[in-house]
């Protein structure tokens, strides 16, 4: 063993609604690193597609967790008249579901 202390991966509460964060969403480039733990990537995953399917409850969840900014949703060339659309649940996390389910 080196003498370098191992990192501690973090695990984030795979739980409805957020609670980390102090409650509040993430913004997309906050967002896309807790993906990489697998067993919130899979979490979210499962609730980003109850959220397709009209689940009032995982819409709630899915919002909890994430919120683009403006300008991150700009940066990805979203035209401005349909930023307010893509901060909808199921756009915005279409938007984190490749990651999501890479580490799943």
């Amino acid at each position: 063993m080196t003498a370098k202390k191992k990192q501690k991966k973090r695990l984030i509460p795979a739980e409805c609604p957020n609670k980390t964060n102090g409650g509040n969403p993430y913004s997309l480039s906050d967002f896309l690193p807790l993906l990489q733990e697998k067993t919130f990537a899979q979490f979210f995953l499962e609730t980003l597609k109850k959220a397709e399917g009209n689940d009032p409850d995982a819409i709630a969840c899915v919002d909890s967790y994430l919120a683009p900014t403006d300008g991150e949703l700009k940066d990805l060339c979203v035209p401005a008249s349909q930023v307010a659309s893509m901060r909808k649940c199921t756009d915005s996390g279409l938007l984190v579901s490749v990651t999501a389910k890479q580490n799943s």
